[in-house]
């Protein structure tokens, strides 16, 4: 997983945020709107996330995936890895008592 840089208190008070950050918290607020939004949403959390949406700015298009900014491994390509290690694995413990 990559890191992700920390916000840095400004002499005002004010928080600066780097770019990365400010994506993923893009990306995490429209993932958690469109999830609200398909279960019905109650009005307190939409309008929490409409507040932090606006005191993060404006975005830029199109955004990148959480696992695309986080470096997460595709589930797929992880499931098909851990499935020929197990293949491997048995096929050589086979091969190892076969030459006994």
């Amino acid at each position: 997983m990559s890191y992700l840089p920390r916000a840095q208190e400004q002499m005002n008070g004010d928080l600066l945020l780097p770019e990365a950050t400010k994506l993923f918290l893009h990306r995490l607020v429209r993932d958690l709107k469109d999830h609200l939004e398909r279960t019905g949403s109650p009005e307190v959390e939409t309008q929490g996330l409409a507040a932090l949406e606006t005191a993060l700015g404006t975005c830029l298009e199109p955004l990148p995936t959480v696992r695309e900014m986080l470096d997460l491994p595709d589930p797929e390509q992880e499931r098909r890895g851990r499935n020929l290690l197990k293949s491997v694995h048995v096929d050589a413990v086979a091969r190892l008592t076969a030459y006994r």
